[in-house]
């Protein structure tokens, strides 16, 4: 799927974006906490690497929903917002590439859940999800500060 002028990675970044503002539209224009994350994210990414920054999103994603203190109303976890949109991203833009890795393996089954997959993978199929990974979360980072109002 080529695009006049962008080619094959302006197809798909086109897709990332949209996706990343979808998904911050989601959460919400005043969640202070998921722009919070969405901001720190990236550099988390880089300074710790993969496999530590998604480590801390699947450890906290399971933290139960919190209430909103202001307004009493159920308030989204934010990290397992952006655990889940890291996994369904990254399984639908690299399965070809996991389809690949299962055949060679001795077990054919492809983990669903994004830790396990990363676990899973060779050296060089770690750099390609890091870079995947970063690219969308730089994503949903400007469109966090940008459409998500800061707390003050």
């Amino acid at each position: 799927m080529l695009l006049e002028g962008g080619g094959m990675m302006g197809a798909i970044h086109d897709e990332m974006s949209k996706e990343a503002y979808e998904m911050v539209r989601k959460a919400g224009i005043n969640n202070s906490e998921f722009r919070s994350l969405a901001r720190a994210f990236p550099s988390m990414l880089q300074v710790n690497g993969l496999g530590n920054a998604i480590a801390f999103l699947y450890a906290k994603k399971n933290d139960q929903n919190k209430k909103d203190k202001k307004n009493e109303k159920d308030v989204k976890n934010v990290h397992d917002i952006l655990y889940k949109e890291i996994e369904c991203w990254t399984w639908r833009t690299l399965e070809h590439q996991q389809e690949e890795q299962a055949q060679k393996s001795e077990n054919p089954k492809l983990p669903l859940d994004l830790m396990e997959r990363i676990t899973k993978l060779d050296s060089t199929g770690y750099r390609i999800y890091t870079d995947e990974i970063m690219h969308l979360c730089l994503w949903i980072k400007r469109f966090a500060e940008g459409m998500i109002k800061a707390e003050k």
